[in-house]
């Protein structure tokens, strides 16, 4: 086996990285996310920072945002959730959670290698802010008690937990 190198390595040339972030917020009782996307162009918590418009708002220390999935789709992508939405009127893209339940994984040991709906990605993250809540509820306390409508729902909603796609 080869030595990993101590250092961290860029994208071989010509691999595009983009950053997406799923900026969370309630509506008719439920979680939906305003999408953001971009090309990677700083650190990856940085870059989706920027593209949710959490640096330098008012949220920005109290939102929680957390890196929750990677997959490749013609180059690395790397998923964000932010809760909660710092813009939580802005318009743009707007995705539900779902759970198509794919089915078609021909090598578990490849997990990355198949293209997800954007609601499935969603589903995955908020299985992520739910599994905090149980587990590391100091990473999310500050913002639980700000929110806690929000916070309430994406424990409800998040019963897979992370770690793994479920099938």
């Amino acid at each position: 086996m080869d030595a990993v190198p101590d250092t961290i390595l860029a994208p071989p040339p010509g691999v595009t990285v983009t950053v997406e972030c799923f900026a969370l917020r309630l509506a008719d009782g439920g979680l939906v996310a305003r999408r953001v996307a971009g090309v990677l162009c700083d650190s990856p918590d940085r870059t989706a920072a920027t593209l949710v418009k959490l640096a330098g708002h008012p949220l920005d220390g109290l939102a929680v945002l957390h890196s929750t999935s990677w997959r490749w789709e013609n180059g690395l992508v790397l998923t964000y959730l932010c809760c909660p939405d710092p813009l939580n009127d802005a318009a743009g893209e707007i995705v539900r959670p779902a759970h198509s339940h794919h089915n078609d994984t021909e090598n578990p040991s490849r997990p990355g290698e198949r293209w997800f709906p954007a609601g499935d990605v969603l589903h995955h993250g908020i299985d992520h802010f739910a599994w905090l809540c149980e587990h590391r509820p100091d990473s999310v306390a500050t913002s639980r008690r700000q929110f806690p409508a929000l916070w309430d729902v994406i424990q409800r909603q998040g019963q897979h937990r992370a770690g793994q796609i479920n099938r």
